[in-house]
């Protein structure tokens, strides 16, 4: 039989146009996010847990001298070897305390079943997020791990250590601060990890506090602040503090050893100066995907739209994926970043007549550490207003 030209466009215009249609509708149903499948709540019965931390010494929270491993409202994920999740939530406060269903599917009850809990209920998906919340003389949010065959009891393990940070001065508006190291402190990890071993951490993240106003931002009488990060030794540590008024300060530490569930100080550390220098808005006049940093002075851009489109993001982290130089080691051309209040906030590595220009790379990430946008940062010198003009048009005076 005959087939024309004309009849096999027709008919692969219309087979065309059948897949097009099924793959808009599949789209369609797509969830946005991986927990909006736990959006839903099944009718029960549901099981009851109870829960318990490792250690008092190692406590979630310390409150006022007195030791809280859980507060009311506290969310855990819970899944079961039969392929439920679901989220629960701590009925009150106390060492050990009752946690029940909130969302998700009805976990079973069956003599084999084997329960996975995880705190905070981010960490299931094998993510220690860049992002820490801030409690008031404590810690807030130290990653765990329980696993229990039948027993509804689960005994949580810390998956990280804890690095207390002391800070001192006559400020009292620090609003963000910022803990990095040659190796990530925040990122990825198995999640089969057993409770009780050390989360080994893959990627490029740092950890960062952001304070809300309060007596949490007075350090004029000394403040503690609480990182959790990895177990493991760490050469260099830097770490960065904002204040309200949008400067910066760095400090620069010495090799220290993280315990896995145990405290490690750092401090007392005296922010003597802020502000000396001026803070300068890279997207004052236009957003972009690359800023050059010239001047001795600090930095801050948009980060909550993507480079030089109009398309709005909301981060929770920033990091530097990469840098590079020469004389300085890591964080060589810039320092660690600090995202706050929908900016990126950062300082080249060293102002001094001796800089050695470089390019650095910076992302913001989402809470399940998602790279949302990245921006390149051409650490240079002073440059000059001359251009060059060939052929009628401008031209710039160096080259990229």
């Amino acid at each position: 039989m005959y087939i024309s030209y004309k009849q096999l466009f027709l008919a692969f215009a219309f087979l065309s146009l059948l897949t097009i249609s099924c793959v808009e509708e599949i789209e369609e149903s797509m969830p946005v996010n991986p927990e909006q499948e736990l959006d839903y709540v099944e009718p029960g019965p549901h099981v009851v847990f109870t829960a318990a931390a490792e250690s008092a010494d190692n406590t979630k929270a310390i409150l006022n001298g007195y030791d809280v491993l859980w507060t009311a409202g506290d969310e855990i994920s819970v899944s079961d070897n039969k392929g439920n999740t679901a989220v629960y939530s701590a009925g009150s406060d106390g060492i050990s305390t009752e946690f029940v269903y909130k969302h998700g599917s009805t976990l079973s009850t069956e003599e084999d079943v084997v329960y996975t809990a995880w705190y905070p209920k981010e960490c299931a998906g094998g993510y220690l997020s860049g992002m820490q919340e801030y409690a008031e003389d404590g810690i807030h949010g130290i990653p765990m791990k329980a696993v229990s065959s039948s027993d509804t009891h689960l005994q949580f393990k810390n998956l990280t250590g804890i690095v207390k940070v002391h800070l001192r001065g006559t400020y009292t508006n620090i609003c963000a601060l910022v803990l990095a190291a040659e190796k990530p402190v925040s990122g990825e990890f198995s999640k089969d990890i057993q409770p009780g071993l050390p989360a080994e951490i893959s990627g490029s993240g740092t950890s960062q506090i952001v304070v809300p106003e309060g007596p949490g931002r007075d350090i004029t009488s000394g403040k503690d602040y609480y990182f959790a990060i990895p177990a493991g030794r760490y050469k260099e540590l830097w770490l960065g503090v904002l204040n309200a008024d949008g400067h910066l300060a760095y400090y620069k530490g010495s090799e220290i050893a993280v315990g896995r569930s145990s405290i490690t100080t750092i401090g007392p550390v005296d922010v003597l100066s802020m502000g000396n220098v001026e803070t300068r808005d890279l997207s004052q006049s236009s957003t972009a995907n690359c800023y050059i940093a010239d001047a001795n002075c600090d930095y801050k851009f948009r980060a909550d739209v993507k480079g030089n489109s109009t398309e709005v993001i909301s981060a929770t982290s920033a990091d530097v994926l990469w840098d590079e130089g020469t004389g300085y080691g890591y964080y060589s051309v810039i320092r660690p970043a600090i995202l706050y209040d929908g900016y990126v906030w950062f300082r080249k590595n060293n102002t001094d007549e001796d800089y050695t220009p470089g390019n650095a790379l910076v992302a913001v990430r989402d809470a399940s550490g998602n790279i949302l946008w990245s921006w390149h940062i051409w650490g240079t010198q002073e440059i000059s207003s001359s251009t060059w003009v060939t052929a009628g048009y401008e031209m710039m005076d160096r080259n990229l």
